[in-house]
């Protein structure tokens, strides 16, 4: 690997933390939701990039599981968003679950509607009832010509509600208390805008 390269990765990866609040914002650039599931020993984590028009070749956050989940699978890279050179990295600090996705070759993800990863976790030892996932240290990492730019989102919550039926069969149902919605530069909105694409909880919307 070309040594520059793994030197400006790594100045990447460094100034990445200290400085995000420095360089350019963009609020909503990421953001995860549970997706749909009718088996809470199986519950899909996706997460999402929405910045089309930044070059992101990188990006770390920290997840807040619910307390006593204890099981979550290894994230899986949509071949359709991310590179064959991103690699993932994840491992619990203190509470929470520490998520960084890179390139050594600082190649772009692909502006996609789909999830960019998705993770599984076993919520099937939790009681039924309300638990939050919180979101946090989200971070997006975009060079233009060698130049880092770093952008940031919004901390985020996300509800998952666990219900028993007669059957014994259980349900989980996702509860999202406030549509997330952003323009297409990633920026985040107070309501939708009428005539141009709005992106509301991930999906392109015209109004």
């Amino acid at each position: 690997m070309n040594m520059k390269k793994i030197l400006l990765l790594l100045t990447l990866l460094f100034t990445f933390t200290l400085n995000a609040q420095e360089n350019t914002a963009s609020t909503g650039c990421l953001y995860l939701k549970a997706g749909a599931c009718e088996n809470p020993s199986n519950v899909p984590l996706e997460l999402y990039l929405t910045a089309p028009d930044a070059k992101i070749t990188a990006l770390e956050l920290y997840i807040t599981l619910p307390s006593g989940l204890e099981t979550i699978s290894e994230g899986t890279l949509n071949p359709l968003v991310g590179s064959t050179t991103h690699r993932i990295t994840q491992g619990i600090v203190g509470h929470s679950l520490f998520i960084s996705i890179a390139s050594p070759q600082l190649e772009a993800f692909t502006a996609s509607d789909a999830p960019l990863c998705t993770w599984h976790c076993d919520l099937s030892s939790l009681d039924d009832g309300e638990y939050t996932i919180n979101v946090t240290g989200k971070f997006a990492v975009g060079i233009r010509n060698y130049e880092i730019q770093c952008y940031t989102s919004a901390d985020q919550e996300e509800t998952i509600v666990i219900k028993s039926t007669p059957t014994g069969v259980e349900k989980v149902e996702i509860k999202n208390e406030k549509a997330e919605i952003y323009d297409l530069r990633g920026i985040r909105l107070s309501e939708p805008q009428r005539g141009v694409i709005n992106i509301i909880n991930g999906k392109k919307v015209k109004l």
